[in-house]
């Protein structure tokens, strides 16, 4: 996803911030990627998003009453990003959520308006429904599961 970069601070444990502008909202998150540890210029920068938790359905991740994407941060130090959620395997037509390819069905992939943030399924939580042409949900996350990975193209 396209990004711009604001701003950036250093937080006690040496963490780099990064205050980010993406088309689909803002948020400061987590730095890191091949210069770990280096803050990034202000400036343009094509970057990844990384969640470090699993979807787990009717606690972290909800059904969404919107259906555009958003990457949104919440006072309450929680990160919410909405997009069209498929699962693994949920196109494959027999409903077992398993990819005809062998997949296990443990996956998930969530669209942010064409950035692609893959994601783990809870293994002993509720599922989300398995609909070939995906769900809109919200996920929210703590700041710190959170991490921006640059990349060039």
């Amino acid at each position: 996803m396209e990004a711009r970069v604001t701003g950036t601070r250093r937080t006690a444990d040496g963490r780099i911030l990064a205050e980010v502008g993406t088309p689909i909202g803002s948020c400061t998150a987590e730095w890191k990627g091949k210069a770990s540890g280096v803050a990034p210029v202000e400036g343009d920068y094509f970057v990844e998003f990384t969640v470090d938790e699993p979807v787990r359905w009717g606690a972290n991740t909800t059904s969404a009453d919107a259906h555009w994407p958003a990457v949104t941060q919440g006072s309450d130090g929680t990160f919410l990003l909405r997009g069209l959620l498929t699962r693994d395997g949920a196109a494959d037509g027999d409903g077992d959520g398993a990819a005809d390819g062998g997949g296990d069905g443990d996956g998930a992939v969530l669209d942010l308006g064409g950035t692609h943030v893959l994601l783990d399924l809870d293994h002993d939580g509720p599922r989300p429904p398995a609909e070939p042409a995906g769900i809109w949900v919200e996920l929210r996350v703590p700041v710190h599961l959170l991490t921006l990975w640059p990349y060039d193209l």
